[in-house]
């Protein structure tokens, strides 16, 4: 069996022009609907642009801030910095009051001493004047 050509007839193509006209048509309202949508999307794009700029400038200025801030093992290291350094003051304020109370010792026996000599010398100014 072989199957032979038909001629086209007019009707065959104005039905084929009619489902052409209906593809396009159907085109042409996915294509509005499409680009309603699309500007729909275009609009909250730029509504959003602007908040988007914020965050990202908010992000950056975040971003230096947190480079500024002392890590935890920095911390520890500059108090152990600190408490060493405080160590050292201590050490020279125990010795200075050591020194302090041997010099008030010192000068405690010098004053004696120089009393010791005052009435001594009293005594011989005595005896001389006699």
């Amino acid at each position: 069996m072989k199957q032979q050509d038909e001629a086209a007839t007019k009707k065959d193509l104005e039905k084929v022009e009619q489902r052409l006209q209906n593809v396009e048509s159907g085109l042409q309202e996915v294509e509005e609907r499409l680009t309603a949508k699309i500007d729909a999307n275009g609009a909250k794009i730029d509504a959003n642009s602007g908040t988007l700029s914020r965050l990202t400038s908010l992000a950056l200025n975040n971003q230096a801030e947190i480079k500024k801030i002392v890590t935890r093992d920095e911390f520890n290291r500059r108090m152990d910095e600190v408490i060493s350094g405080q160590d050292k003051m201590v050490q020279i304020f125990m010795h200075l009051d050591e020194e302090r109370v041997a010099a008030t010792a010192r000068v405690d026996r010098i004053e004696g001493d120089v009393q010791e000599n005052k009435l001594k010398i009293q005594e011989l100014q005595t005896k001389i004047a006699r």
